[in-house]
Formats: C-alpha cells, structure tokens, sequence
C-alpha cells in the first residue's frame, strides 16, 4: 500500500603449521611476541581506515550533481512545475544490509512492546503513516493514555491524529519543534517517507530501549529532482539515519581498541599492556580466567583461544 508523493524523502599470512593469530605455538613455527601483535592490529586498523576513506569518496561520487548517471524519476518528477523540486528515495538505497537491518530491528521492537495490543506491525512504512500505531507505542511506553478527541478515519481525521501523536512524541523526547519539523515532519510520515519514519523510531529507542543495538552507520540516499527551464535536474543526497559510532557498550569497547591501538609504539608498550591487561581481564572474567602475564597466557592455547574470539569482534 505505497503511495507516491512529491514529499517522498520519500589470504593471511601462515607461519608454522597450526600458527594461531594470537600466537599458540606451531609445530616448526615461533610463538609470535606481543610488538608483533600489536603490528598486526596497527595493519588491520590502517586497512580499516583505508576502506572508510574510499567509501567516503564513493558517497561523494554519489551526491555529485554532474554524475550521468540518470535515475528513474518515475511520474512525479515530470509533472513538477517550473522551478518546483520533489525527492524520492534512489533504487536500490533501501536493500542495503544495514537499511534492511535496521528496519528489522524496530519492527521486532515494537512487536515486542505492543504484544498485549495484539498489534503486529509488517510494513514500518505503510503501518505507522496515521499516527495510530504510533499512539498505542507511545502511550505503552509512557504508561499513559493519549487525551485525544475522537476523529474520523478520513484523510483529514488521519492527518490530525498524525499531527496529535507527534506533538505528544516530541514533548516526551524534549525536541524542539524546529529539529522535529526538520527530522520527521508531519508531511513526511503521513507520505510514508521512510527516511522520517526510521528517524522517528530511532530516537524513540534511544529515549526509552537504550540497550537495543541499532546499525551503525546506517545511510539512504535521495534523488532530489528539480524543473529548471523545463529541464529535470537531479543530485543525490546522503540522508544519516544512525551515527557511525553507535552508544552501545560494544561500540565504547571498540572505540577504547581503537585508540589503544593508535598508542601501540615501544615507548608506551608498559601504559599499553596494562590497559590491555584489563581490557582482556574483562572477557575472561566470565569464564573464571585471570591473566597476569599477557606474553606467557596469551602464548598458550587455551588462553589465546578464550580471547580470540571476543578481541577478534572489537577490531573487525
């Protein structure tokens, strides 16, 4: 049940047979030292980097106004009139994985909240337009019942629930109506703009399920298309719906790897291993494992192997 509008926002290196990456020793091989470790994670966050930066130029490429490639601008954009703009979501923007991620978090999110309304949500876009999903959220997330007058289920008793809601929404989150009116305007949700929706339900989680890990990074771009002397003109605009650090525990720990990495030079090895120390204590706490000694525990098996894996999943 989608409806077009012209608001429409919307190989490793191996040393020694059976080598572990955190240095269990081989037969024929060297037990790899701690420097040789921390060189390790200083490349695999130099790749990273490397990675980021010509991603950014890729999303650069993408907002270039010139590019010529010609998007599918669909009916609305031809009956735009002179000096008129529309924007609609670009093909394939919302199949990306951490797009359709995210969607798929909040809808689990809100069935979860609203399993006693016996309301199941499918569609974030067509479900959540009106307004009445959004009240029966909003009223079990504050426990209170909406005051809101009864209103028929026109078009125009639609838009003045929508419009009810999200004053209510806003005032719960403490936003200002500039920053609301810029991020998930009233126009916005009832066209089914996704972008506006996912910003919506996203500072929703953050106000009241902050232990829900959202997608990092997560991105949609527009086509933004504009009648100028009777000619379509198009750019593309990158629409930032989650930060590239997200607030989760997890995201904290890999920020503190990342700057224990940036530090891993000899002449802070001794600051370096003792933070490391309580970083790695940290994980093995819960398997009842204590490491004094980094280069003499992580040397062996059973040590390296209980940490692999948790170390492994802050640095990728």
């Amino acid at each position: 049940m989608h409806q077009a509008s012209p608001y429409m926002h919307g190989g490793g290196d191996t040393r020694g047979g059976g080598e572990s990456g955190f240095g269990s020793e081989g037969s024929g091989g060297h037990a790899m030292s701690l420097v040789d470790k921390l060189n390790t994670m200083s490349r695999v966050r130099r790749r990273r980097q490397e990675a980021e930066a010509l991603a950014s130029e890729a999303r650069q490429a993408m907002e270039d106004p010139l590019m010529p490639i010609t998007p599918e601008i669909g009916p609305v954009g031809y009956q735009l009139a002179e000096g008129d703009e529309c924007s609609m979501l670009e093909p394939h923007s919302k199949e990306q994985p951490l797009v359709k991620e995210l969607i798929q978090t909040l809808i689990e999110w809100i069935n979860k909240e609203l399993i006693d309304e016996r309301i199941l949500v499918r569609d974030i876009e067509a479900d959540l337009y009106d307004g009445q999903v959004l009240q029966k959220l909003l009223e079990k997330l504050t426990g209170s019942s909406l005051n809101q007058p009864e209103l028929t289920q026109t078009e125009m008793g639609q838009r003045q629930r929508l419009k009810f809601v999200l004053e209510e929404i806003n005032n719960v989150l403490g936003v200002p109506d500039s920053y609301a009116a810029k991020n998930w305007p009233i126009a916005a949700i009832f066209s089914k703009d996704l972008v506006a929706i996912l910003r919506l339900l996203v500072a929703l989680v953050r106000r009241f399920a902050p232990d829900v890990r959202l997608p990092p990074s997560c991105q949609l771009t527009l086509v933004i298309v504009r009648k100028l002397n009777g000619v379509l003109q198009h750019r593309r605009q990158v629409e930032v719906i989650t930060e590239a650090t997200d607030t989760t525990d997890a995201s904290m720990e890999r920020d503190a790897i990342s700057a224990l990495v940036d530090c891993a030079v000899p002449e802070k090895l001794g600051a370096f291993q003792r933070i490391l120390l309580q970083f790695v204590n940290q994980h093995l706490g819960k398997l009842n494992i204590v490491v004094t000694d980094l280069q003499k525990q992580l040397d062996q098996q059973s040590y390296a192997g209980s940490i692999a894996q948790p170390v492994a999943q802050q640095l990728m």
